[in-house]
């Protein structure tokens, strides 16, 4: 929620689904307290009049979401032009359609009849103008959290109105209780944009506002409104159509159908829309967010669609019998449409953002064209439950040609191919088995190189016999397969880096590692360290090989509480040897404080900087900062080797846990460096794995304890004991070492950066409580 691409999204397609499921009861009730003619009838007057108002707003909704996210000052005024503009044009069509309703729809007639019902038809189309202008204008100032509140007011006033008029106005009470309760909201609507929203964005937009130029705007709204009227008729002339040729039931049945299946479509759309205004903020990322875009979109629809095409009986009988028995098919057909319509409409969006209104065009005229031909064709065929087939057919065809021609060069660098193959329901076991094949494929042709490196162990067959094994699963930018004679298990790891980060990491890693085996100190306690077996930081592809340590890993030894202590006692005790061994005390000067504070500070600050950030953060790094340099500058602890990424993971045990078997991943060591942080980050950890959260919910639940556990505090005490130097404060290192675990992840993988949750709940949700 914490993504605006993501978050607008799920507003709208929340604004979507709660007003479809009022919509849903509303016309169950209208088909319950109305007569079939009575809710056909208005049902076609209702088309007409949204007809009309997408005539007329000349489809200005889509420039503002292009628009108004670097719109700056000229915000407001956008807003109000595009209201006046849409307002004269409402006004004018629906006099026209009026005056002339018996050419294009006869059965409407009536509306000419009387002068209350041609002002009241006027007013309904000005109305529903400025109802969908603002929707947009919502989304385009990135505030679509007000659309579902707005919309759901207006679900629950139809609702409220419909069953009062069924007494009142028998004959056209579900027209009138859509026009007043769209009339009342109106007005608090636009007072919200007008006098709080377009000034917060205006200011928030003031330097990085770009000039929108009128005739910038012609050329859009001119080709996307063509495009729009196109689309538009695609579906909204149906009801029309069914009306003239298969009565006034045959419609009641199947704009029932289609208003539930088009719940489905607006999903898409509301994707789409949100797509439009993040994507026009920044170009550079339209391919991405595009591919994101869709990937949630199936994750969202697939299996909505599927419930509905099971469901589709069941929830028609609620309008009544009659309904379930005439749509049923009807509706299984179009909710099926709206799977291949999540590809037309993100592409639809994908061109408006760069605002190629030819393609647009050409893509709405072939899916138009397909949807009424097929529709007339099959409408005489197979009755109403054609025009779903008309769709499917349709929507799949425009599908398959864009997928080919255009957005498979756009989303072919994002491919997911482990997704795709989720989506289709591949086992996990075939998954992981092609994931093997991929890394074997891709990796063998370093084997020769590799192993002409390795020296012949004593127990095991020589290594120009050993293979390429298995993939191991990691976090960062590090490849690591397993390597090792036919029919052994695996005798070495071979690690690969992926970006330049992993490079850097693993020449620190193996630097640490040849460090700490020649120190004199370390003689019996370098048994725990990875083997270097091989190396090569020269050819077309660096690699790191290190022998095979056996063990179990600590973090399999969380969920039981006795066997968790045991754990961490023997860690503590593997981690303090080292410690014990290189230990010297140092008072904190301003080159300390440099290492220890400034510098992850500055990190995280240029992290922050480099994304949309949810928070104010210069002042709480700030206060951070003064924080720390006011209580540890001039005091004296303990300094030494440390592992610097101390947790379960890169912690090898004997199977009682009584003992460290290895210790692992040494690209965070140092020397002369606080020895208490490698129990800290010990302690938070394993917290952090046992309770299946994030680390900063760890750092934030200690800091507001104030306190460690009895278990972790006496651990830290015993440490503490045997080394020089004053003991720190819980608050203290606890932002000590929160600190030097974020600077160590955007250090060594570049996904860290991108990762806007991970950022959320460990970066800014910590700094949020300082």
């Amino acid at each position: 929620m914490r993504v605006p691409l993501y978050r607008n999204a799920y507003a709208l397609i929340f604004s979507s689904a709660t007003t479809s499921g009022f919509g849903l009861v509303y016309w169950i009730l209208a088909a319950r307290i109305y007569t079939t003619e009575s809710v056909g009838l208005n049902s076609a007057v209702i088309a007409a009049m949204i007809f009309l108002a997408n005539l007329s707003h000349f489809n200005l909704t889509n420039a503002l979401n292009r628009f108004l996210p670097k719109a700056g000052r000229e915000t407001g005024r956008i807003i109000i032009y595009f209201y006046l503009i849409s307002l004269s044009a409402a006004l004018v069509s629906s006099l026209i359609f009026i005056f002339a309703v018996e050419v294009w729809a006869p059965a409407l007639s009536f509306l000419k009849t009387s002068p209350y019902f041609i002002l009241g038809f006027a007013l309904a189309t000005m109305s529903w103008c400025i109802f969908s202008l603002q929707d947009s204008a919502f989304v385009g100032l990135r505030r679509a959290t007000w659309v579902p509140i707005e919309n759901l007011i207006f679900a629950l006033a139809k609702i409220a109105l419909v069953v009062s008029f069924a007494t009142l106005l028998p004959k056209f009470g579900i027209f009138a209780s859509w026009t007043i309760s769209v009339a009342v909201l109106i007005l608090p609507v636009n007072l919200l944009i007008f006098l709080r929203l377009v000034p917060q964005h205006m200011k928030a937009t003031a330097g990085r506002a770009e000039p929108v130029l009128p005739s910038g705007i012609v050329k859009f709204v001119a080709g996307d409104y063509f495009a729009s009227l196109i689309g538009t008729a695609s579906f909204i002339l149906l009801p029309l159509i069914v009306l003239e040729r298969s009565g006034a039931s045959a419609n009641a049945y199947y704009y029932m159908s289609w208003t539930i299946a088009y719940s489905f479509y607006l999903v898409s759309q509301n994707m789409g829309m949100s797509l439009i205004t993040e994507a026009a903020a920044d170009q550079t990322k339209l391919s991405i967010y595009s591919y994101r875009a869709f990937i949630q979109t199936v994750r969202l629809l697939a299996p909505a669609v599927a419930a509905m095409v099971i469901g589709a009986p069941y929830i028609l009988s609620l309008f009544g019998k009659e309904y379930a028995a005439e749509g049923a098919l009807l509706l299984r057909l179009l909710c099926l449409s709206a799977l291949p319509n999540i590809v037309t409409s993100l592409y639809l969006s994908i061109v408006r953002v760069q605002r190629r209104m030819r393609a647009l065009i050409l893509a709405l005229t072939s899916l138009c064209v397909l949807v009424l031909t097929l529709s007339y064709i099959l409408l005489d065929l197979y009755g109403i439950a054609g025009i779903g087939l008309a769709w499917l057919l349709s929507q799949i065809a425009v599908a398959a040609v864009l997928i080919f021609t255009q957005l498979g060069r756009l989303w072919l660098p994002h491919l997911n191919v482990q997704f795709l193959l989720r989506l289709l329901a591949v086992p996990r076991t075939l998954r992981w088995r092609w994931h093997r094949r991929r890394f074997k494929a891709d990796n063998t042709s370093l084997v020769p190189d590799i192993l002409s490196r390795i020296s012949p162990p004593a127990d095991l067959p020589h290594p120009t016999t050993w293979r390429l094994q298995d993939p191991v699963r990691t976090v960062n930018d590090v490849t690591v397969i397993t390597l090792g004679p036919p029919g052994h298990p695996p005798a070495a790891l071979v690690k690969l880096p992926q970006s330049s980060l992993a490079a850097m990491s693993l020449r620190r890693h193996r630097g640490v590692l040849i460090r700490l085996g020649a120190d004199p100190r370390l003689v019996k306690w370098r048994a725990l360290l990875p083997a270097l077996l091989a190396a090569d930081e020269t050819g077309r592809r660096p690699y790191l090989v290190e022998g095979m340590r056996s063990g179990i890993e600590a973090h399999r030894m969380i969920s039981d509480a006795d066997t968790r202590m045991r754990m961490q006692t023997a860690a503590a005790a593997a981690i303090g040897d080292l410690h014990r061994r290189t230990a010297a005390s140092a008072v904190v000067d301003a080159a300390t404080l440099e290492s220890w504070v400034d510098r992850p500070i500055s990190i995280i600050r240029d992290m922050l900087a480099s994304g949309k950030s949810a928070i104010d953060y210069h002042k709480p790094l700030n206060r951070l900062k003064e924080e720390l340099h006011g209580s540890l500058i001039a005091r004296s602890f303990t300094v030494s080797w440390i592992h610097g990424d101390f947790t379960p993971g890169n912690i090898l045990m004997t199977p009682d846990a009584a003992s460290v078997s290895g210790i692992l991943d040494w690209d965070q060591a140092a020397p002369q460096s606080l020895s208490q942080l490698d129990l800290a980050l010990l302690f938070l950890s394993t917290r952090m794995l046992k309770q299946r959260c994030e680390m900063g919910d760890v750092v934030r639940e200690i800091l507001n304890a104030g306190e460690w556990n009895p278990r972790e505090a006496g651990l830290l005490n015993t440490a503490n004991e045997s080394l020089p130097g004053d003991t720190m404060g819980v608050r203290e290192l606890v932002l000590l070492s929160w600190l030097r675990h974020a600077e160590a992840n955007l250090t060594k993988a570049t996904r860290y950066f991108s990762h806007r949750l991970w950022r959320a709940k460990n970066i800014e949700g910590v700094l949020a409580c300082l």
